[in-house]
């Protein structure tokens, strides 16, 4: 008995959920059926637009009831499928509960929409119903779109309550501007650094990159191994990046760069990659100073040379190696000394290098030029900065400077003055570097007395 009631009353149930579909569909039905008040519209975003031949368009169906409550519409689309391929239909974002019928045929070149709100819901002011993607085609021109009025399958928009058509008829849909697609590449070369290049540190690399729709962005890669790393990205030209070489492991690398333009889809291509070597473990000779004594020499004094080298670089030098430091006067092509280091020199450490040929001091301004790693035996970070000078005036004996190239009172009185003072300069008097005191004495006097020539 109690199986029977249950088999009853599922039957009831069933019977009731269909009434009420088939009740909700009927009213549909009923309410396209009546007289319209043509105020509302159909729209499609964009009204215009240009689009490339092979890439999809995605145009949004709206329909706009003002101030007015509607419950349901029926859309009815046209196009030419022999321009456009119909692709899918999407409901996300509509505003609407439900649709009845989405669909779309090349072969009748429509797409049908049939969409409700679930009672006793309903919406006013504009709202969108679906959007709808289609395909360019091969073709040219311009291709439309445009809502359908036919007596039979009539868009319509129903007002709630009465099921009123109230569309104001207006079939003006969007115009499509069928384009031949940009299919051209951009061209894309590294300007900087040159093959074969030896990189250490911060290095910049640059990149010329050209199209005629514009480049969007310039992409530096480095390889390795066969293995590609991004490094940077590059929006505005000149496109470049600053690469930390001390970051990476020394060794062979390529680099290369991807110029995209602004086509849509967009278009790439890539540079000639540019072998380069990366060498942060090397040692780096600079000569930091050149000293001559005495500072100021007369003519015919014997001249100590010396420099000051310092290993600048990331890498010690090891004991053994030889390191040629030249010492030359003024233009000259051969040294009046060379001399042969061959100690150890850590890195940032530095040390003095004396000739051991003195030179001998000629009147007048001369340059002393010290060049270390004269053979370019060592490799180096740099071989650029090996070399440093030093301008050496060289006096009258007994000329205090004060009056060049003569001996006179100015030079008296300069002893004078500054008799048996220590630490002084050839303008005060001391004129022979005879010791280390720099004390002004009878040797200087002497020197004047001896060389008088006014």
């Amino acid at each position: 008995m109690k199986k029977q009631l249950k088999s009853v009353q599922n039957k009831k149930t069933k019977a009731l959920i269909f009434v009420v579909g088939f009740a909700v569909v009927g009213a549909i039905i009923l309410i396209f059926a009546n007289a319209a008040t043509p105020t509302a519209s159909f729209s499609l975003t964009p009204s215009a637009s240009s689009v490339p031949i092979g890439t999809d368009v995605t145009v949004g169906v709206y329909e706009d009831s003002l101030l007015q409550s509607i419950n349901a519409v029926s859309v009815k689309m046209s196009y030419n499928s022999s321009q456009l391929t119909f692709k899918t239909i999407s409901l996300t974002g509509s505003a609407f509960s439900g649709c009845l019928t989405t669909n779309g045929s090349d072969a009748s070149g429509t797409v049908d929409l049939v969409c409700y709100m679930a009672p006793p819901n309903n919406l006013s002011g504009k709202k969108l119903i679906a959007n709808v993607v289609f395909t360019a085609k091969t073709g040219s021109g311009t291709s439309s779109i445009a809502f359908v009025k036919e007596s039979a399958t009539n868009s319509r928009i129903a007002l709630s309550g009465t099921g009123e058509n109230i569309w104001d008829s207006v079939t003006t849909g969007t115009t499509l501007s069928l384009t031949t697609p940009d299919t051209t590449v951009p061209t894309v070369s590294i300007s900087a650094p040159a093959g074969g290049a030896v990189l250490a540190g911060a290095s910049t690399v640059t990149a010329t990159a050209s199209d005629a729709s514009g480049i969007n962005k310039v992409e530096f890669y480095t390889t390795s191994g066969g293995v590609d790393t991004l490094r940077s990205t590059d929006t505005t030209s000149p496109y470049s990046f600053s690469w930390d070489t001390t970051l990476i492991a020394d060794g062979a690398y390529s680099i290369k760069a991807k110029a995209f333009d602004n086509a849509s889809p967009t278009n790439s291509a890539v540079s000639t990659p540019v072998a380069v070597t990366v060498v942060n473990k090397k040692p780096d000779l600079v000569v930091l100073s050149v000293n001559s004594l005495p500072v100021a020499p007369s003519v015919g004094d014997s001249v100590t040379l010396s420099a000051v080298i310092k290993n600048n670089g990331t890498a010690a030098i090891a004991a053994g190696t030889v390191n040629a430091i030249s010492f030359i006067i003024d233009s000259s092509t051969t040294p009046i000394s060379t001399q042969n280091d061959t100690a150890a020199l850590a890195i940032g450490e530095s040390r003095t290098i004396t000739s051991t040929v003195k030179w001998t001091a000629v009147l007048g301004s001369h340059t002393v030029n010290v060049t270390t790693d004269k053979n370019n035996v060592i490799g180096e970070l740099s071989e650029s900065n090996n070399t440093a000078t030093q301008t050496t005036v060289t006096y009258t004996k007994g000329d205090s400077g004060l009056t060049p190239g003569k001996v006179d009172l100015d030079d008296l009185l300069a002893v004078i003055n500054n008799w048996n003072k220590t630490s002084q300069t050839r303008d005060k008097g001391e004129l022979t570097n005879s010791d280390n005191l720099n004390i002004v004495n009878l040797d200087d006097l002497l020197a004047v007395i001896n060389n008088w020539k006014p």
